[in-house]
């Protein structure tokens, strides 16, 4: 390392105490003086990767009876490299964010019934760690994610009617979706009229387009439904 370098980075194993010992070398005309300054000693942060497989293997959902079971009690145990940490399990629905649990590293084991979760789309639940290392450093991770599927959930839907064309839209899109709807009309002799027909925030609503009843005509509808923010 060699002036004007000022920082240089050393990869090293994760949790590990060091010892770290400075040279310098002085040159002059006469002669080249040599000093040591001993800092003191640093312990590495934790991998992340590695620590999120533990908080992962420390986690069970049981599907049938929809409990999600939890117990972080010996991590601390395993990470001599972290202070302390803490956690809260959030449902997460279409970016919705809604907190159900939370606790820090004195905590028990604990669980939580998902079933108790109200909504009729399907949604995530997401455990958030914030941890603290021993050299005071502030990170964060998620721990673990199951991904709740609702059995009944709506799907979009078409209806048709003598004079209507009905689109019922998916209430569990998001917000701001926007939605092409496409027509084509085939009538007599083979002529093709077109058209299309473009709206916003359309989730959970109905979208009734009217068509000719004294027309004999074959409707090729193409419904294109663009989510921005995916």
């Amino acid at each position: 390392m060699k002036n004007p370098t000022t920082e240089i980075t050393f990869d090293v194993p994760h949790c590990k105490e060091f010892e770290v010992i400075f040279e310098f070398a002085v040159d002059s005309a006469d002669s080249q003086e040599t000093y040591e300054r001993e800092l003191p000693t640093v312990i590495s942060d934790p991998n992340q990767k590695v620590l999120k497989s533990k908080f992962e293997e420390a986690h069970k959902f049981d599907n049938i009876s929809s409990v999600l079971e939890w117990d972080f009690t010996h991590l601390l145990d395993e990470f001599d490299c972290i202070e302390s940490f803490s956690y809260k399990l959030v449902k997460d629905e279409n970016g919705d964010i809604d907190p159900l649990l939370d606790g820090n590293h004195d905590s028990k084991g604990d669980e939580f019934n998902v079933s108790s979760v109200v909504s009729e789309c399907n949604f995530g639940i997401r455990m958030n760690i914030e941890y603290e290392t021993v050299e005071n450093h502030v990170d964060s991770l998620v721990g673990f994610e199951e991904h709740i599927h609702k059995k009944d959930q709506k799907d979009n839907t078409i209806s048709v009617n003598e004079t209507n064309i009905i689109f019922e839209v998916n209430p569990c899109g998001e917000p701001d979706s926007d939605i092409v709807i496409g027509l084509s009309e085939i009538g007599r002799g083979g002529r093709e009229l077109s058209t299309s027909i473009l709206e916003s925030n359309l989730a959970g609503k109905l979208l009734s387009i009217v068509h000719d009843e004294y027309q004999e005509v074959s409707i090729l509808m193409t419904w294109i439904l663009s989510l921005r923010g995916l």
